[in-house]
């Protein structure tokens, strides 16, 4: 399965980074509105969105357009990334800032989610602050907090996940904190991929 946060900037980055996925093997795009950015005082302008359901998708695909002009094969199969709106089909966005307790509330409601899902492995495209809370103690198991003590001190709560971050969560949902194991593959693909 392939979640992301209905944010544009969500959506464009899973139709091109999922593109090889949900293109050959059909798999869609479903958008999370649980997965949305925490609308903060200190940033009031996150999490708003203009658009909702269908016009998510074409909204993304027109503004990639922009920046693809001369590739028309790969905007092609960015065209052919089906995108399904459900959860985003009304205004997804809040209107207020999100007290701590709310925003926890809808991250426990997103594992929720990721609990019941028909399928056992999800790719979630979403944003640095929810990927913060979910590496954060609430969250990751005392033995995975053990293991990964570096990784998730880089990741922490009071530090930024930097765009494009690569991670790979196992949940135990029989556990309270239930990500028992977490690791970053970006780093692992970029020295994979680096020249030599």
């Amino acid at each position: 399965m392939l979640w992301s946060s209905p944010a544009a900037r969500a959506v464009q980055t899973a139709q091109i980074a999922l593109q090889p996925l949900s293109y050959s093997a059909s798999l869609p795009i479903e958008l999370k509105a649980n997965a949305r950015e925490r609308r903060e005082l200190t940033n009031p302008n996150t999490s708003i969105g203009n658009v909702y359901g269908p016009q998510i998708r074409q909204r993304c695909v027109d503004k990639l357009r922009e920046l693809h002009t001369e590739d028309d094969a790969a905007m092609r199969r960015i065209e052919g990334v089906q995108v399904q709106t459900l959860e985003a089909d009304c205004a997804w966005w809040g209107e207020k800032t999100e007290a701590d307790k709310d925003y926890q509330a809808r991250v426990s409601e997103l594992l929720t989610q990721l609990r019941f899902a028909a399928h056992e492995s999800i790719v979630l495209v979403a944003h640095d602050d929810l990927f913060r809370e979910l590496l954060s103690p609430r969250w990751v198991h005392p033995s995975a907090r053990e293991r990964r003590a570096s990784l998730l001190e880089q990741l922490g709560p009071d530090k930024t996940v930097p765009p494009c971050t690569l991670l790979w969560c196992c949940c135990d949902f029989r556990k309270q904190a239930c990500i028992t194991d977490v690791l970053r593959l970006d780093e692992a693909l970029d020295a994979r991929f680096a020249p030599t």
